[in-house]
């Protein structure tokens, strides 16, 4: 919901109250990986080293969002975002669940007082996650200095269908915020300084929005980097079997012009210079005989991903416009070829190497950073029947 309304903002600031996993279940990951930066506020330990571990371009603190400047009881539950400074509510987690329940004193401050400190004027979103100790957060908010466009809080009591809104929605609408909507679990209000973000939530995720769930990411995530370990593995095993091209640990390379390496393979089907820091690098296939097909070549790795923005495939020197499909191992290429004549048509698939690279530097554990451009395979000409 808050990308939906956001999207447009480029390298905006949030302030995120009680931000626990910096990446399971995150409010602020995917806007921190475009560029976003902000305030962390975190007092459980575990969550805030892994803030300061992970993010390391944002404000991180250890300390509690309250309505003025104290030291506050507080009742950590291990291994959780349940932490809280509700004892009644710490001793009821603890009667109900085997989870450790750590009681200990934390610095406390307005957040009126964190925003100045750190020169915060502007956020275009204010998350508040404070396991009922929301009343404190917003009462610590100087509103005349500090209007965030959009303010999403957890609205139900910890664990429970229980509604605790009431509580502090007085607060909000006195400083001029409106309700937009309810997600089951939190609310979202927009300023009356920015009444054109209203559209954006007037009606649930669909289909438009294109939902992925941070679960569902980090598995689909897993599953990739499995299947490429497993194709990586089976290169190791045998390289000769598979149709790519691996750089064999420097023990081939010979030095050539303007101090780059370059080696030299012939697969049958094409035939591959790998170049070094300053030189193009290429596959030239020979071509067979046919009216028309089509090149397909599958690239699994390169040094940088900006190469392959550079990639270039040209057919008897001239440019052939290809396709470019990313699936779970990396892009699938697809060219159309026209009036193939064998011995006469040239296809060859350029690309120039930015990164410094040298043999000593190669690793064998790390079959990514062998190849001295990139890794290839299922590399092929097809000809329809």
């Amino acid at each position: 919901m808050l990308f939906r309304a956001l999207k447009n903002v480029e390298r905006g600031c949030y302030v995120d109250v009680g931000a626990c996993d910096p990446q399971r279940d995150s409010v602020t990951k995917a806007f921190y990986d475009r560029g976003w930066r902000g305030i962390n506020i975190e007092p459980v330990t575990h969550w805030y080293k892994m803030l300061v571990a992970e993010r390391p371009d944002d404000i991180n603190l250890q300390v509690l969002a309250w309505n003025k400047p104290d030291t506050v009881p507080f009742f950590e539950v291990e291994d959780s975002g349940l932490s809280t400074t509700d004892e009644q509510q710490a001793k009821l987690y603890e009667a109900s669940s085997s989870d450790m329940i750590v009681r200990t004193e934390k610095t406390a401050l307005p957040l009126r007082t964190i925003l100045n400190e750190h020169n915060i004027q502007e956020a275009h979103f204010l998350k508040i996650d404070a396991e009922g100790s929301e009343f404190e957060v917003l009462s610590g908010i100087d509103f005349s200095r500090f209007q965030p466009w959009i303010i999403v809080i957890e609205s139900l009591e910890p664990l429970s269908d229980i509604p605790s809104w009431e509580k502090w929605h007085h607060i909000l609408e006195e400083q001029g915020y409106a309700f937009r909507y309810f997600d089951g679990l939190n609310r979202f209000y927009t300023s009356s300084q920015h009444p054109e973000l209203a559209v954006h939530f007037e009606m649930p995720l669909t289909h438009v929005d294109e939902i992925v769930s941070s679960r569902e990411n980090r598995l689909a995530h897993e599953v990739v980097e499995l299947r490429r370990k497993v194709f990586l593995l089976e290169v190791q095993k045998d390289a000769s079997t598979i149709d790519c091209l691996v750089e064999r640990q420097g023990e081939s390379l010979k030095p050539i012009a303007r101090g780059g390496w370059y080696e030299e393979e012939d697969h049958g089907a094409y035939k591959a210079l790998w170049s070094g820091p300053t030189n193009e690098s290429w596959l030239d296939f020979r071509t067979p005989q046919s009216d028309e097909g089509y090149l397909r070549f599958h690239i699994v790795s390169a040094l940088k991903a900006e190469q392959l923005l550079s990639l270039k495939v040209t057919a008897n020197g001239q440019p052939l416009n290809y396709t470019r499909v990313q699936d779970e191992l990396g892009f699938l290429h697809e060219a159309k070829l026209t009036g193939i004549r064998r011995d006469q048509t040239t296809v060859r698939i350029t690309f120039r190497i930015n990164t410094t690279f040298r043999p000593r530097d190669l690793h064998a554990e790390s079959l990514d950073r062998r190849g001295l451009g990139i890794l290839m395979d299922q590399a092929e000409i097809r000809i329809p029947v």
